[in-house]
């Protein structure tokens, strides 16, 4: 019974922290910047490790991508590159069993870009996520995954910040090597075009179609 509470909690959590980071503008309590405790990390997580803190707080979508290409044509723009830095973003407003108050975090991520796939040329993105827990928060550069991944982003309402497209807008490298979305895992793997095996076939898929379709 309580592993059943703690779900339907996390639930609520999840769908308040997907509407208000889609723009909502109906959500009240907006809680700015809440810091958190410095990162106390002294190894470097895994890709899996890291993204375990945010797929708890990927809420059910309206509107998921249908397919690579809508995906892709949904985006401002998609890069290539590793996350180099996570701080706090706004927290906002969820009620727990009894009527307690909580606060659902989100996490602000700094991207090193390697490659831009499509879209206007950068060195740096920053893209606001929902989070699960604020234990990434400050963590140091070089305890981050080292891992590329390729990020479908589209601007926020915050200047200079971006927002995955979709909750499947970050690919990365399951354990066998393949590309999966990092927030859905398995489930968001149809979007992934047969005969593509790596990340870098993937980038380069994206890149192509974009020189072909620029629009």
């Amino acid at each position: 019974m309580e592993l059943l509470k703690n779900h339907v909690a996390l639930l609520v959590s999840a769908a308040i922290a997907s509407v208000a980071l889609t723009g909502c503008s109906s959500v009240s309590g907006v809680i700015p910047d809440i810091p958190g405790n410095a990162s106390a990390r002294t190894t470097v997580y895994t890709t899996s490790e890291f993204w375990d803190n945010y797929r708890k707080g990927a809420a059910l979508e309206v509107n998921p991508a249908k397919s690579l290409d809508d995906l892709r044509e949904r985006s401002e723009q998609i890069v290539m590159g590793r996350v180099t830095g996570a701080e706090s973003g706004p927290s906002y407003p969820v009620v727990l069993d009894g009527g307690t108050m909580d606060e659902n975090g989100t996490t602000i991520l700094t991207v090193k870009v390697e490659k831009v796939l499509a879209g206007p040329a950068a060195t740096l993105v920053k893209v606001w996520i929902s989070n699960a827990s604020r234990d990434v928060n400050n963590t140091p550069s070089e305890m981050m995954p080292e891992e590329p991944l390729i990020w479908f982003l589209r601007p926020s309402e915050k200047p200079g910040i971006m927002y995955a497209t979709t909750r499947d807008g970050i690919i990365g490298t399951s354990d066998d090597g393949k590309p999966t979305t990092m927030l859905l895992g398995t489930l968001g793997e149809e979007l992934i075009p047969t005969g593509i095996s790596s990340l870098e076939q993937l980038a380069a898929s994206v890149a192509e179609s974009t020189k072909s379709d620029p629009n």
